[in-house]
């Protein structure tokens, strides 16, 4: 192992008050981080709530706080320009990190540039999508605001070390005004061993759900939003039908009840299953994704993606993980990680036909559906989050170094 760290991770947003991609990359990475022998903190606005049924994170937590007392300058002279870089300043003050790595371009980098860059503390970036990608139609993206964009521009150039979790998010950085060579690609990581290793047999998970046997199980895991395209499920779950196609669509997330209207309204509401809140097994360390998850990746035939945009959607690769099928949309993020026909199937965007003809073809065609399963196990092996974790400690020691060389 390189030498110990200690790393700060800044990230305004964090589990378990909310969870979502960002929220379990940050937690899953500084999970990974510890287990290398680092010292890991997050810094975040929330304090930790511990949910009943979990036993906890296992990581420090400090909560960014308004008007915090800061010693003499510098530190004192960063809270004039931002209270997020005074609160940076004033936890680097109190415990010294070798370095910070902050979570979403804006708001989060924008407001702790001040503090970060006047202290000469080195710091990589990350942006994970909404902060700097944009799809105009479902309103997804910080930077339809122009005062924003603005903002984003400004501060591009001037960031030292960016890490771009997909080829789309690496080419937006550059748009929007990143210096290419400070661009690293390190792509988000997942628990493929864990992925692996289901609890519950698919006879028993399908039991549970109510799914008759020998029915297909469709999967979609996310947060209902506008962008992730779930209001298509119903025309879709229908234009399978019109196929010859009965199948059960499972969606699994917040908001996912929403649906229900929609899917009675298309007429397959008894193929209509949502799960707002799925959770690990009592008693057992909050982890991610939980254990309902796993188990439903493994017994599901296959993973629906009908998202509009993504910085890179974990899910595509817990299932590939897990051996399911994937089926998505051909779009910014989602193309990035499925090679069509090769290890998943793109189909047109916002398009409930073209993603039931995808479906039904995976389905009728039980060797291509082993292929897809296999070749996406391998596919998964090059996101296991120990070698996403090294990978992040060796740009971290290289960015020491250069600011290092710096201020010598």
């Amino acid at each position: 192992m390189t030498e110990k760290l200690k790393i700060a991770h800044l990230s305004f947003s964090a589990l378990p008050r909310t969870v979502g991609g960002l929220e379990i990359v940050v937690d899953s990475l500084i999970r990974s981080q510890q287990d290398a022998g680092h010292d890991v903190t997050l810094v975040t606005r929330w304090k930790q709530r511990q949910r009943s049924g979990d036993a906890g994170f296992g990581y420090d937590r400090l909560t960014l706080a308004p008007n915090p007392t800061l010693p003499a300058p510098p530190y004192r002279s960063v809270g004039m320009r931002s209270p997020v870089a005074a609160m940076v300043a004033w936890y680097q003050w109190r415990h010294r990190f070798d370095i910070w790595h902050v979570h979403w371009v804006y708001p989060t980098a924008w407001m702790a540039f001040p503090g970060l860059d006047l202290l000469g503390v080195p710091f990589v970036v990350t942006a994970h999508g909404a902060d700097i990608q944009i799809d105009a139609e479902s309103r997804y993206g910080f930077l339809q605001h122009a005062t924003h964009e603005r903002r984003v521009r400004a501060l591009m150039p001037r960031l030292p070390a960016l890490t771009a979790i997909s080829p789309s998010i690496s080419a937006r950085y550059v748009v929007l005004g990143a210096d290419p060579g400070s661009v690293h690609p390190i792509p988000n990581g997942v628990d493929t061993n864990r992925l692996s290793r289901p609890g519950s047999t698919k006879e028993e998970v399908r039991a549970r759900l109510n799914v008759p046997r020998g029915v297909p199980m469709i999967l979609s895991v996310g947060r209902n939003e506008p962008r992730k395209g779930f209001t298509y499920i119903p025309d879709t779950i229908a234009a399978l039908n019109s196929l010859g196609r009965t199948v059960v669509w499972v969606v699994v997330g917040q908001q996912s009840e929403q649906l229900l209207p929609r899917a009675a309204e298309a007429g397959v509401g008894e193929q209509f299953r949502a799960l707002p809140t799925i959770r690990n097994a009592q008693g057992r360390e909050m982890r991610f994704p939980p254990d309902e998850l796993v188990d439903l990746y493994a017994a599901a035939d296959i993973l629906a993606f009908p998202s509009m945009s993504e910085g890179m959607p974990l899910t595509i690769i817990e299932a590939m993980a897990a051996g399911t099928p994937v089926v998505g949309n051909d779009v910014p993020g989602i193309a990035d990680m499925i090679e069509d026909g090769a290890d998943g199937v793109l189909c047109e965007a916002r398009n409930p036909g073209a993603m039931a003809d995808a479906i039904s073809g995976i389905l009728g065609d039980t060797a291509l559906a082993a292929s897809l399963s296999s070749r996406g196990r391998e596919k998964a092996q090059q996101f296991d989050w120990d070698a996403v974790s090294a990978t992040y400690t060796d740009l971290y020691s290289r960015t020491i170094e250069t600011w290092k060389a710096r201020t010598s």
